[in-house]
């Protein structure tokens, strides 16, 4: 997770995130849109992304898109209108545990299964 409240882009583009589905803790995510400039890396580090509220909308006059655009042009899910807040104190108190996110498979016994097939993530907290 994590808890900035600016720099979502250079977070997303962090390699230190590569592959995991990162939890915003911030209460708007998006509302500056994107640019190119702003990156850690030539792509997108994160499997998915988690926020409260999810702005489809940018303000800043140097954004170039905005952030669903960005998220759908690397090939990235996110789910948005989630106490974020509540699942990190879940992560702080059980540890980093193995998600899945999909917005294709929505058969919930599928996406259980799929997940329980990825590698275990112990030693790596």
């Amino acid at each position: 997770f994590n808890t900035g409240m600016t720099g979502y882009q250079e977070v997303f583009t962090d390699p230190s995130y590569y592959g995991q589905i990162l939890v915003m803790t911030t209460s708007h995510i998006g509302n500056y849109g994107v640019n190119p400039e702003e990156v850690e890396s030539e792509t997108v580090k994160i499997a998915g992304l988690v926020t409260k509220k999810f702005a489809n909308n940018f303000s800043r006059a140097s954004g170039v898109s905005d952030l669903q655009d960005y998220l759908v042009a690397n090939d990235k899910v996110g789910i948005t209108d989630i106490d974020t807040r509540s699942l990190v104190r879940h992560i702080r108190h059980k540890g980093a545990m193995n998600a899945i996110i999909s917005s294709e498979i929505l058969d919930e016994k599928i996406l259980q299964k799929q997940v329980k097939e990825v590698p275990s993530m112990d030693g790596l907290e």
